[in-house]
């Protein structure tokens, strides 16, 4: 393949709409920097960037906010996938730009309604749906979907109680099956403290209380 795209990249300090011609990036976080820029306040390195970050814009940290939460550094570590969005305007003309369309460590589709621009007549709002950012199976991602599983049913347990009935009993066999396949048990078995301190609203419990 002769790769034309080589010869379009544009000279910058930071990740751009044009750099995403004709692609799709997913990007691993590294770090995430807020400066003193009304405009760009934000610059979020990732693996292989070169030191040219990616600066999300208004809207996009909305999204951000939205779906991990306000505090940046629970970024690190997490992915996102970037295209270029044509639709977007500058001063009247579509110039482009970079817009999110899955986030990791999400398990569900989340929708929100973002004001893209404003014009003469009002904000011109766009409900926009971020997608789970599916990864491969690392030791980190399959220990994240355990902890999500593990959570989700504990969140239809009423009390403590429920932890003693024969449809919980054959749940956790199972999951304690699949976690010592992945070979992730230690840390499974810190999920399960929390999640059963959680549910008895007392502090963790120590090892040999788990009812396992």
């Amino acid at each position: 393949m002769l790769d034309m795209r080589q010869t379009i990249i544009p000279k910058s300090d930071q990740l751009n709409a044009d750099d995403l011609i004709g692609k799709e990036l997913i990007i691993k976080i590294r770090d995430v920097k807020i400066i003193n820029n009304p405009q760009q306040p934000v610059s979020i390195f990732y693996e292989g960037d070169n030191d040219k970050p990616y600066k999300p814009c208004k809207s996009m940290r909305r999204v951000l906010v939205h779906v991990w939460g306000a505090d940046g550094k629970y970024y690190i570590g997490k992915s996102i996938s970037l295209y270029r969005d044509d639709t977007v305007l500058f001063a009247g003309m579509a110039v482009g730009g970079i817009r999110i369309s899955k986030m990791s460590h999400i398990t569900e589709s989340k929708e929100l309604s973002l004001m893209m621009s404003k014009t003469k007549s009002g904000a011109v709002k766009k409900n926009v749906i971020i997608e789970p950012l599916i990864l491969k199976n690392t030791p980190e991602n399959i220990l994240f979907a355990v902890e999500m599983k593990i959570n989700n049913y504990f969140a239809t347990l009423e009390n403590i109680d429920d932890l003693q009935t024969p449809e919980y009993k054959e749940w956790e066999n199972k999951v304690f099956q699949y976690s010592e396949q992945e070979k992730i048990t230690d840390d499974v078995k810190g999920i399960f403290l929390n999640a059963i301190a959680d549910l008895s609203n007392k502090k963790p419990l120590i090892d040999d209380e788990i009812p396992y």
